[in-house]
């Protein structure tokens, strides 16, 4: 047999599919890329607009309810959260559950520091804080340069005759120490 006849010589080689007679052909649905971007522009430039009213308007008043809601004191005192003498060989680390922690480090011992745990307050009326250490309670005023961020001291005695040894300098070295 020659010819056309034969299905191995047939040039046309299809297959068919059985077609749903009730159902009516639909053609393949296009999406437009269009349509949803003009939305997700608006939904950003609403979410950009908030943005800029809170950065205006509630910024402040968030820093103050922060302010208010945190330990007495403690929101001056967060430059000077660790802090180093004047000699670098000891670093007093406070905290804002009023723990402290004092590391000597000139003596190590089982290859750490020597640290005394202990505890910080602060008198409202006065505005000072006291920092308590192996029993013994010092003094200090916290002063800082206006506006200056990161920069402070803890000034042991008054200021006009502040013992600088006695006092606590902050660091940009933010704790570390080795506990």
């Amino acid at each position: 047999m020659t010819g056309p006849d034969r299905p191995e010589d047939d040039p046309i080689d299809a297959e068919f599919a059985d077609v749903d007679e009730d159902r009516p052909l639909r053609p393949p649905h296009k999406v437009d890329p269009k349509s949803g971007g003009q939305w997700g522009g608006v939904l950003l430039l609403i979410c950009l607009v908030g943005a800029g009213i809170y950065w205006v308007f509630g910024r402040n008043q968030t820093d103050h309810q922060a302010k208010d809601t945190l330990a007495p004191g403690w929101y001056d005192l967060l430059d000077c959260s660790y802090t180093v003498s004047l000699d670098g060989t000891k670093e007093l680390n406070v905290f804002e559950n009023h723990g402290a922690v004092l590391y000597d480090k000139s003596v190590k011992m089982n290859g750490k520091y020597r640290a005394i745990d202990g505890n910080w307050t602060f008198d409202e009326v006065t505005k000072l804080y006291s920092v308590t250490l192996n029993g013994e309670t010092e003094t200090y005023s916290l002063l800082g340069p206006e506006g200056a961020t990161g920069i402070c001291m803890l000034v042991k005695g008054d200021l006009g005759a502040a013992d600088l040894r006695g006092s606590w300098f902050s660091t940009s070295d933010q704790g570390d120490a080795e506990p």
